[in-house]
């Protein structure tokens, strides 16, 4: 039997355009799962983004009011707004086309997260599973869900380090009684306590001579840092493997100037109160008063405006709820809450010098600095806890330490 090669040629090409076409259409699959893979991932991260960013917002507001409507209302709006953002038309386009299943619950403890359980502190966001998305490049399929969910809340204790702080120091001892949140006794102080937080000319002080608990942030040294740390200018973090720097002097003036842009009467020295707003609530009680042993005396009249006094200011009005989120008409929501270090004065400091640092108190301005003449004395209440920035260490000391808000991983959900 004989063969003509001039036939092989022709046979070949067929079967080369049936292997080519065979292959093209692999790669033409392959392609498309990559491409739609891709788009897939890419919104699934664009979804996660802005859910994060509602979980966060949902829990500063409930950390503020400790109230779940307001919470869940701003998680809602931040949710609405980052979708309005350009490159994420895609999502609002299908969200609006297919609707919306936002839920956000509230829970006391993170692990177990318990939706609905008493007085929450964490929030979850989640955006269920209707808001599709089309395939691109070629059909894989139809539409693929796209679903997210953040758990936000506050952070163990700032122990390791916390950053805004005020420029005055507690002098504490190295103990704590506490279970859980609650202390009786945290570095000597307990939640609820008047303090006097800077001493006058006249009175003794902790510290040494010379000193009337005011310190030294970041070597900025004089009046006119103490005038701007009052304020709220410093945004450097402290740890507690430093020590403090005391700034020795009564400083009176700077303190007023300084402090009182809090509740809207300070300013001068060159400080720009529309930086250094006033607190959205400003009202006070009655004058307290130092005895002979430098200790807060509430006055005589019982007309205290007190923490709590705040967190109702805060949460109502005569027309009702104000949202806190917003802080609504002039002023800035909690200038009056200050993040402070406690030291360890048990040996005295003459002067300018160091002091060892236990941790970190939450205190909360309770009137105006009242300048007369040498005297003007700054009071404070200590609180269970406020929110501030800084680090935390794996094993966290408890008790009324700032906190900060951050996100956590959803422990009951693969889309955290």
């Amino acid at each position: 039997m004989s063969i003509h090669t001039s036939q092989l040629p022709h046979r070949q090409k067929g079967v080369i355009v049936v292997a080519t076409t065979v292959a093209m259409l692999a790669l033409l699959l392959v392609a498309g799962y990559a491409f739609n893979s891709g788009h897939l991932l890419l919104n699934k991260t664009r979804l996660q983004n802005i859910v994060d960013a509602a979980a966060l917002s949902a829990a500063k507001v409930l950390d503020q009011s400790h109230d779940t409507a307001l919470a869940q209302q701003a998680g809602f709006n931040t949710l609405l707004v980052n979708l309005a953002e350009a490159g994420y038309e895609e999502l609002a386009e299908s969200i609006d086309s297919n609707g919306i299943s936002f839920s956000a619950q509230f829970s006391n403890t993170l692990v177990p997260f318990v939706p609905g359980s008493l007085d929450p502190r964490f929030v979850r966001i989640s955006l269920a599973s209707n808001a599709p998305l089309d395939d691109i490049f070629i059909s894989m399929g139809g539409q693929k869900a796209v679903n997210a969910s953040a758990i936000s809340g506050p952070s163990p204790p700032l122990v390791g380090s916390a950053c805004d702080l005020a420029p005055m120091m507690a002098c504490g001892e190295n103990t704590l009684d506490c279970n859980g949140d609650t202390c009786t006794n945290y570095y000597g102080y307990t939640p609820g306590q008047y303090v006097v937080m800077k001493y006058a000319a006249g009175d003794s002080s902790e510290v040494g001579p010379g000193n009337f608990q005011l310190i030294r942030l970041d070597d900025g040294q004089g009046g006119a840092a103490v005038r701007e740390n009052m304020a709220g200018g410093f945004e450097s973090c402290v740890t507690t493997s430093d020590t403090i720097e005391t700034e020795p002097g009564n400083t009176v003036g700077p303190v007023v100037q300084g402090l009182n842009t809090r509740f809207g009467t300070g300013g001068g020295g060159g400080l720009d109160t529309t930086i250094y707003q006033a607190d959205y609530v400003t009202d006070y009680g009655t004058t307290f008063t130092t005895n002979d042993a430098g200790e807060a005396i509430p006055p005589a009249d019982g007309n205290v405006f007190d923490y709590s006094d705040y967190q109702t200011a805060y949460g109502q009005d005569q027309d009702g709820v104000i949202p806190n989120a917003v802080c609504p008409g002039d002023g800035r929501c909690h200038r009056r809450m200050l993040t402070i270090p406690i030291g360890n004065c048990s040996s005295t400091t003459n002067g300018q010098g160091s002091v060892p640092l236990y941790g970190f108190a939450c205190l909360y301005l309770l009137q105006p600095v009242n300048q007369q003449g040498n005297q003007a004395q700054v009071y404070g209440q200590f609180v269970q806890g406020c929110t501030s920035y800084g680090s935390f260490s794996q094993s966290p000391t408890t008790g009324p330490a700032p906190t900060r808000i951050i996100l956590y991983k959803d422990p009951d959900s693969e889309d955290s």
